[in-house]
């Protein structure tokens, strides 16, 4: 079977895609495609980190675009510098619901989730050299 490339798109990660649904993201957008509609999120952005975030490399070198996305039931839970929101669908609507306590960002494919959507888990593994106990999170 030959592989073949018909389109590229313009982001930085991919997130998730299914046959249904893709969410990608660049810079501080995400962008939920789902049934031939698109939604683009923009996630905030303080101070000096905006400052620096016009360049690609930039971005890189200072992990700025780093960011976690997955789809739950009704909406999105994204983790980003240390915050973490929810993305609600029908609502169309983004709220803050947490602020890491020892990282900005979560292991890519860190989140569990389960009971058809409804639930996720995820722990927050970042820095630890006392190796003491770490947060993890159950909705």
């Amino acid at each position: 079977m030959k592989l073949e490339i018909k389109q590229t798109i313009k982001r930085e990660i991919c997130h998730y895609a299914s046959p249904d649904v893709l969410i990608t993201s660049l810079h501080n957008k995400v962008y939920l495609k789902k049934n031939g509609r698109e939604a683009v999120i923009r996630l905030p952005m303080r101070g000096w980190k905006e400052l620096f975030s016009f360049s690609r490399k930039l971005r890189r070198a200072l992990r700025l675009d780093k960011c976690n996305v997955v789809p739950v039931r009704d909406g999105l839970v994204i983790v980003r510098q240390g915050d973490v929101y929810f993305y609600d669908e029908k609502q169309n609507h983004l709220t803050q619901t947490l602020r890491l306590k020892n990282c900005r960002n979560l292991l890519h494919q860190s989140i569990a989730v389960f009971n058809d959507g409804k639930e996720i888990v995820f722990g927050e593994y970042g820095l630890n050299p006392q190796r003491t106990e770490v947060p993890v999170y159950k909705s």
